[in-house]
Protein backbone atom coordinates (compact mmCIF):
# COMPACT_ATOMS: atom_id res chain seq x y z
CA UNK A 1 0.00 0.00 0.00
CA UNK A 2 1.55 3.33 -0.76
CA UNK A 3 1.51 5.76 2.03
CA UNK A 4 1.06 9.05 1.30
CA UNK A 5 2.33 12.36 3.06
CA UNK A 6 2.35 16.05 2.76
CA UNK A 7 5.75 17.93 2.53
CA UNK A 8 5.74 20.37 5.01
CA UNK A 9 7.51 23.43 3.41
CA UNK A 10 5.57 22.82 -0.44
CA UNK A 11 2.68 20.45 -0.28
CA UNK A 12 4.50 18.12 -2.25
CA UNK A 13 2.72 14.53 -1.97
CA UNK A 14 6.36 12.86 -0.88
CA UNK A 15 4.95 9.19 -0.94
CA UNK A 16 3.12 9.72 -4.12
CA UNK A 17 5.83 11.31 -5.69
CA UNK A 18 8.10 7.52 -4.77
CA UNK A 19 5.03 5.64 -6.46
CA UNK A 20 5.14 7.88 -9.74
CA UNK A 21 9.08 7.37 -10.08
CA UNK A 22 8.08 3.73 -10.49
CA UNK A 23 5.26 4.42 -13.23
CA UNK A 24 7.89 6.45 -14.91
CA UNK A 25 10.38 3.68 -14.89
CA UNK A 26 8.45 0.80 -15.73
CA UNK A 27 7.03 2.40 -18.10
CA UNK A 28 9.98 3.68 -19.91
CA UNK A 29 11.33 -0.15 -19.61
CA UNK A 30 8.39 -1.87 -21.03
CA UNK A 31 8.41 0.39 -23.68
CA UNK A 32 11.90 -0.28 -23.83
CA UNK A 33 11.55 -3.91 -23.96
CA UNK A 34 8.62 -3.93 -26.75
CA UNK A 35 10.21 -1.85 -29.27
CA UNK A 36 13.58 -3.80 -29.15
CA UNK A 37 11.91 -6.80 -28.97
CA UNK A 38 9.91 -6.32 -31.92
CA UNK A 39 12.51 -3.66 -34.10
CA UNK A 40 15.43 -5.55 -33.38
CA UNK A 41 14.97 -9.32 -32.53
CA UNK A 42 11.82 -10.02 -34.84
CA UNK A 43 12.29 -7.11 -37.42
CA UNK A 44 15.92 -7.44 -38.43
CA UNK A 45 16.54 -3.77 -37.56
CA UNK A 46 20.61 -2.95 -37.26
CA UNK A 47 21.18 -2.57 -33.56
CA UNK A 48 23.22 0.09 -34.96
CA UNK A 49 20.40 1.92 -35.64
CA UNK A 50 18.70 1.42 -31.70
CA UNK A 51 20.08 4.79 -30.59
CA UNK A 52 18.55 6.71 -32.66
CA UNK A 53 15.73 4.93 -34.81
CA UNK A 54 14.40 2.16 -32.28
CA UNK A 55 15.02 4.42 -29.09
CA UNK A 56 13.23 6.99 -31.13
CA UNK A 57 10.33 4.95 -30.95
CA UNK A 58 10.67 4.42 -27.23
CA UNK A 59 10.65 7.70 -26.16
CA UNK A 60 7.17 8.25 -28.31
CA UNK A 61 5.71 5.87 -26.95
CA UNK A 62 6.38 6.06 -23.46
CA UNK A 63 5.99 9.84 -23.43
CA UNK A 64 2.20 8.82 -25.04
CA UNK A 65 1.22 6.60 -22.28
CA UNK A 66 2.49 8.63 -19.39
CA UNK A 67 -0.03 11.21 -20.77
CA UNK A 68 -2.51 8.95 -21.05
CA UNK A 69 -2.11 7.42 -17.34
CA UNK A 70 -2.15 11.28 -16.40
CA UNK A 71 -5.33 12.14 -17.91
CA UNK A 72 -6.68 9.14 -16.55
CA UNK A 73 -5.35 9.57 -13.28
CA UNK A 74 -7.66 13.18 -13.74
CA UNK A 75 -10.45 11.35 -14.69
CA UNK A 76 -10.76 9.70 -11.26
CA UNK A 77 -12.80 11.53 -8.47
CA UNK A 78 -9.66 11.28 -6.52
CA UNK A 79 -6.78 12.47 -9.13
CA UNK A 80 -3.69 12.59 -8.01
CA UNK A 81 -1.06 15.13 -8.98
CA UNK A 82 0.57 14.58 -12.65
CA UNK A 83 3.43 16.57 -12.28
CA UNK A 84 5.74 13.88 -12.39
CA UNK A 85 4.17 12.19 -14.69
CA UNK A 86 3.84 15.23 -17.46
CA UNK A 87 7.40 17.05 -16.96
CA UNK A 88 8.94 13.16 -18.01
CA UNK A 89 6.34 13.11 -20.60
CA UNK A 90 7.11 16.44 -21.78
CA UNK A 91 10.83 16.30 -21.80
CA UNK A 92 10.92 12.67 -23.81
CA UNK A 93 7.97 14.09 -26.53
CA UNK A 94 10.91 17.27 -26.63
CA UNK A 95 13.52 14.16 -27.39
CA UNK A 96 11.31 12.45 -29.94
CA UNK A 97 10.50 15.60 -31.78
CA UNK A 98 14.30 16.85 -32.55
CA UNK A 99 15.31 13.04 -33.24
CA UNK A 100 11.87 12.65 -35.68
CA UNK A 101 13.51 16.21 -37.25
CA UNK A 102 16.98 14.60 -37.80
CA UNK A 103 16.20 11.43 -39.44
CA UNK A 104 13.11 13.13 -41.58
CA UNK A 105 14.25 11.23 -44.79
CA UNK A 106 12.84 7.85 -46.82
CA UNK A 107 15.52 5.64 -45.14
CA UNK A 108 14.07 5.62 -42.05
CA UNK A 109 10.60 7.22 -42.97
CA UNK A 110 9.89 5.36 -46.13
CA UNK A 111 6.21 5.26 -45.89
CA UNK A 112 6.94 9.65 -45.31
CA UNK A 113 7.32 9.62 -49.15
CA UNK A 114 6.27 8.97 -52.58
CA UNK A 115 9.55 9.44 -54.15
CA UNK A 116 11.09 12.74 -52.74
CA UNK A 117 7.90 14.51 -51.47
CA UNK A 118 5.75 13.96 -48.39
CA UNK A 119 2.38 11.96 -49.01
CA UNK A 120 -0.66 13.23 -47.79
CA UNK A 121 -1.19 11.45 -44.83
CA UNK A 122 2.59 11.85 -44.03
CA UNK A 123 2.31 15.65 -44.05
CA UNK A 124 -1.21 15.77 -41.98
CA UNK A 125 0.79 13.07 -39.76
CA UNK A 126 3.08 16.03 -39.02
CA UNK A 127 0.68 18.63 -38.66
CA UNK A 128 -0.95 16.46 -35.96
CA UNK A 129 2.08 15.90 -34.41
CA UNK A 130 2.76 19.71 -34.31
CA UNK A 131 -0.84 20.52 -32.84
CA UNK A 132 0.06 18.14 -30.06
CA UNK A 133 3.32 19.51 -29.14
CA UNK A 134 2.29 23.37 -29.24
CA UNK A 135 -0.63 22.09 -27.16
CA UNK A 136 1.88 20.57 -24.73
CA UNK A 137 4.24 23.79 -24.72
CA UNK A 138 0.98 25.95 -23.95
CA UNK A 139 -0.07 23.69 -20.97
CA UNK A 140 3.28 24.17 -19.60
CA UNK A 141 2.99 27.60 -19.26
CA UNK A 142 -0.14 27.53 -17.32
CA UNK A 143 0.30 27.96 -13.56
CA UNK A 144 -0.01 25.19 -10.82
CA UNK A 145 2.13 21.50 -10.45
CA UNK A 146 -1.12 19.96 -9.97
CA UNK A 147 -3.22 20.42 -13.35
CA UNK A 148 -6.70 20.69 -12.67
CA UNK A 149 -9.64 18.54 -13.61
CA UNK A 150 -9.88 21.41 -16.36
CA UNK A 151 -6.55 19.63 -17.87
CA UNK A 152 -8.32 16.80 -19.18
CA UNK A 153 -9.57 18.03 -22.04
CA UNK A 154 -5.98 19.54 -23.97
CA UNK A 155 -4.37 16.57 -22.43
CA UNK A 156 -6.56 14.11 -24.50
CA UNK A 157 -6.46 16.28 -27.46
CA UNK A 158 -2.99 15.97 -27.29
CA UNK A 159 -3.07 12.05 -26.45
CA UNK A 160 -5.40 11.62 -29.56
CA UNK A 161 -3.36 13.87 -31.80
CA UNK A 162 -0.49 12.22 -31.14
CA UNK A 163 -2.59 8.64 -31.67
CA UNK A 164 -3.67 9.52 -35.12
CA UNK A 165 -0.45 11.19 -35.94
CA UNK A 166 1.59 7.91 -35.22
CA UNK A 167 -1.57 5.92 -37.27
CA UNK A 168 -2.22 7.87 -40.57
CA UNK A 169 1.08 7.20 -41.99
CA UNK A 170 0.86 2.98 -41.12
CA UNK A 171 -3.11 2.31 -40.94
CA UNK A 172 -2.34 0.25 -43.63
CA UNK A 173 0.01 -2.62 -41.98
CA UNK A 174 -2.73 -2.72 -38.97
CA UNK A 175 -4.82 -5.02 -41.09
CA UNK A 176 -1.91 -7.70 -41.83
CA UNK A 177 -1.17 -9.42 -38.78
CA UNK A 178 0.59 -12.30 -40.49
CA UNK A 179 3.05 -9.67 -41.31
CA UNK A 180 3.60 -8.13 -37.62
CA UNK A 181 7.22 -9.19 -36.46
CA UNK A 182 6.43 -11.73 -33.62
CA UNK A 183 3.55 -11.01 -34.31
CA UNK A 184 3.47 -8.07 -32.03
CA UNK A 185 1.53 -5.02 -32.27
CA UNK A 186 2.58 -2.42 -34.09
CA UNK A 187 3.40 0.95 -32.25
CA UNK A 188 1.32 2.76 -33.90
CA UNK A 189 -1.86 0.86 -33.52
CA UNK A 190 -0.94 0.88 -29.50
CA UNK A 191 -0.28 4.72 -29.81
CA UNK A 192 -3.71 5.34 -31.33
CA UNK A 193 -5.52 2.97 -28.92
CA UNK A 194 -4.05 4.90 -26.19
CA UNK A 195 -5.15 7.72 -27.31
CA UNK A 196 -8.75 6.43 -27.97
CA UNK A 197 -8.86 5.59 -24.22
CA UNK A 198 -7.26 8.95 -23.10
CA UNK A 199 -10.34 11.02 -25.35
CA UNK A 200 -13.04 8.66 -23.93
CA UNK A 201 -11.89 9.38 -20.48
CA UNK A 202 -11.75 12.98 -21.42
CA UNK A 203 -15.43 12.89 -22.90
CA UNK A 204 -16.85 10.75 -19.64
CA UNK A 205 -15.30 13.52 -17.15
CA UNK A 206 -16.69 16.59 -19.43
CA UNK A 207 -20.12 14.57 -19.58
CA UNK A 208 -20.40 14.21 -15.43
CA UNK A 209 -18.94 17.76 -15.33
CA UNK A 210 -22.43 18.56 -17.66
CA UNK A 211 -24.58 16.76 -15.91
CA UNK A 212 -23.61 18.01 -12.73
Amino acid sequence: MIIETIHPADGRVVGGERHDHVIIAGTVLASTVYATVRYNVFKGVSWSDWPHYVGNKVLAIASLLLIVLAVLRLATPRGRPIRLLMAWASAMAVAHTVISLALLEPAYFEKFYAGERLTLSAGASLVLAAMAFAILQWGKGRPGTSAPVGAVAPLSAIAFLSGVHAALPSIAGWFEPAGWPGHMPPITLISFFAGAIALAASVRVLRQRGQA
